[in-house]
């Protein structure tokens, strides 16, 4: 008589593994050990894990769930790749499938989610990576070519400096810009009646943990596409001053080469985020500052805000010197686009690593929101002056109690 194997994790049903969970005294424990057991992360926290996939469907008891797998959304996945002109409206059509974590109705403050909130949420992103990757590989890229002589024919050796991207490069502005779509498109505040933007109950810890562990490795892919285009302006920013029609004849020029035919609303959702002044002299026409941005009330919470900035600002200055094809670029060189990168172990405590040790920091707190006096002696803050959006200083603890400048006045705690 043959004797079957004894059961494991991965074996066991579903609804056994859920009364397993329901009966361990602290989650919390459980949820460390996912972060350091292979195994166990394999089982809870892999997208692949179809038990995972049953759980969430069982715990989120989501209605956009309903007669929908996994299956059906990769065949989806397909069809939706499979035209351009679908590509557009992709996003849409994923965010309404999606766990909307940002729209349950549970409220649970970041420092007491258990294992199932944390786990919902490192599933959501995964689920995003994962289904962006399948849409990258099926999609159809159309490319464009363009008339470089059209564009400017005063240029010497337009060739050379207009070299259109290859396959790889596309592939990564693409996956970011799609990614970046489906966050927007889950943690958009809700219009209520009376016009004012409200969150969901709920919404705002959801968002806070969201933004703190996934969205600023999204945001370097985002800024990779951000120092393409500033090399390019910064190149040819006389150019463009000379007259009006210069920058629509650049902007096309730039749209067709990265074969995003919707950049517009791409910066459009950078620019809601309060970046309009970092990026001033490339939206520097005044119909163009004029249009109506979908996110502008859109409150970005201040990590994201400051990283952001810092970045952008960054590649202005490092766009006037060159820099190489991202294809030809490899992950360490990727990641030093950021001098405030959240690199893994990179250890340097200097200011300019300010926003790597807010974040670090932050989240070994109970309460994000708390401030340690004793650390920030040694840290200090980060000085930003948002009326010129121009000066992005580091502040001691002595230099800031000298001054008393108070946080209305631009001050930003960085612990």
């Amino acid at each position: 008589m043959e004797v079957s194997a004894a059961p494991t994790l991965t074996t066991l049903p579903a609804e056994i593994i859920l009364l397993i969970l329901h009966a361990i005294p602290n989650r919390k424990d459980l949820f460390a050990a996912t972060l350091t057991c292979h195994h166990i992360r394999s089982i809870f926290l892999e997208s692949e894990s179809a038990i995972t996939w049953q759980i969430l469907k069982r715990e989120l008891d989501d209605d956009t769930y309903d007669n929908l797998g996994e299956a059906a959304l990769y065949l989806e996945t397909a069809y939706w790749a499979d035209q351009a002109d679908r590509q557009e409206n992709w996003p849409t059509y994923v965010t309404c499938r999606l766990p909307l974590l940002a729209l349950s109705p549970r409220c649970f403050p970041v420092d007491r989610w258990t294992l199932r909130e944390a786990e919902a949420m490192c599933q959501f992103n995964l689920i995003v990576v994962r289904w962006t990757d399948e849409f990258i590989a099926r999609a159809h890229w159309k490319m464009y070519e363009y008339d470089y002589t059209e564009f400017d024919e005063e240029m010497d050796d337009p060739e050379e400096r207009y070299v259109k991207p290859n396959d790889q490069e596309t592939a990564r502005i693409y996956r970011a810009f799609w990614r970046y779509q489906i966050y927007c498109n889950v943690f958009h505040p809700v219009q209520s009646k009376n016009g004012v933007h409200d969150c969901p109950i709920g919404m705002e810890h959801q968002q806070a943990l969201f933004f703190n562990h996934f969205l600023p490795w999204e945001i370097e892919q985002i800024a990779c596409v951000e120092a393409f285009v500033y090399s390019e302006v910064s190149r040819n920013f006389n150019y463009m001053l000379q007259e009006p029609e210069n920058w629509t004849d650049f902007k096309k020029h730039t749209e067709c080469r990265l074969g995003l035919s919707h950049l517009d609303n791409y910066y459009q959702r950078l620019l809601s985020f309060g970046l309009d002044e970092c990026l001033f002299f490339v939206y520097w026409e005044p119909p163009i500052k004029a249009m109506v941005l979908p996110y502008a009330n859109q409150e970005c919470p201040e990590e994201l805000y400051f990283f952001l900035s810092d970045a952008l600002l960054f590649m202005m200055e490092a766009g006037k010197y060159g820099r190489k094809a991202l294809s030809e670029m490899s992950r360490d060189e990727e990641a030093k686009l950021f001098p405030t990168s959240l690199i893994p172990n990179d250890n340097d405590p200097g200011p300019e690593k300010a926003w790597r040790l807010m974040v670090r920091d932050r989240l070994a707190l109970p309460d994000f929101t708390s401030r340690s006096v004793e650390h920030s002696r040694h840290v200090g803050y980060v000085f930003w002056d948002e009326k010129t959006a121009k000066k992005l200083d580091f502040m001691t603890w002595e230099k800031r109690k000298r001054t008393n400048i108070t946080r209305s006045e631009y001050l930003y705690d960085i612990v």
